[in-house]
């Protein structure tokens, strides 16, 4: 039942009251999460836990990943940072665990540990298929819904939707780099802007890449990028 309410719950698109069928793992959270009834849907940023018995592992390509990480901890925060400076605190953990840390820890503990239950789905595919990934994720956690419910979820939990709901709180932002929904592109890594950066995430992170099922190259030669400096 708290699944399928959750999924109605979704549709809606409204974040707060996602976040309150589905919270994330924190303190603050821990006594909502504690009275919900079992089977229960938690979400967390943090490394696989070993009291997890079934989860949904939602993974993004590090290197977009790496460029939204870097505008939310400086763009939105309004900390002036160039990507190089904060590339050498991000490998240096400063900021926490980075993605090939997470990529490890559920790609192999976790998936050694709950095998099938564990699902992997991708940014990318959720983004280019959406309606097919959430079917398969109903009938992952045995909910029952039809096309047209789907489909609704899908159309109120859009970009552009969230984007609405963010501006109705805090006004129009100047900086699109600024908003907590920003891009939601993939690919961005290619943007000569950040390929040295890049060049270092995938050295850093190439088993991780390789394990997430991405091509651990950079695919933008300087070539292209020294043309472009010059447009």
């Amino acid at each position: 039942a708290m699944c399928r309410e959750a999924c109605r719950v979704q549709s809606r698109g409204h974040p707060d009251q996602f976040n309150a069928r589905i919270p994330a793992v924190s303190i603050r959270n821990s006594v909502a999460i504690n009275q919900l009834a079992s089977p229960r849907l938690i979400m967390t940023h943090s490394l696989w836990r070993p009291k997890v018995q079934k989860a949904i592992y939602l993974i993004r390509d590090g290197r977009d990943a790496f460029i939204s990480y870097y505008h939310y901890q400086t763009t939105r925060r309004g900390v002036r940072m160039g990507a190089a400076q904060f590339s050498r605190l991000y490998h240096d953990r400063v900021f926490g665990d980075t993605w090939a840390d997470h990529v490890h820890s559920w790609l192999t503990i976790g998936r050694q540990s709950i095998g099938s239950n564990l699902v992997v789905v991708k940014f990318e595919d959720l983004k280019d298929q959406p309606e097919t990934v959430i079917s398969q994720l109903c009938r992952f956690l045995n909910i029952q819904a039809d096309h047209g419910r789907i489909r609704n979820a899908v159309n109120h939990s859009s970009i552009e939707n969230a984007r609405q709901i963010e501006r109705l709180r805090q006004g129009e932002i100047s900086d699109a780099n600024a908003s907590f929904y920003r891009q939601g592109t993939s690919q961005q890594w290619q943007n000569c802007e950040y390929q040295s950066e890049i060049d270092k995430f995938c050295q850093a992170s190439r088993h991780a890449l390789v394990l997430a099922g991405y091509e651990p190259t950079h695919l933008v030669d300087s070539i292209t990028c020294d043309q472009q400096h010059l447009l």
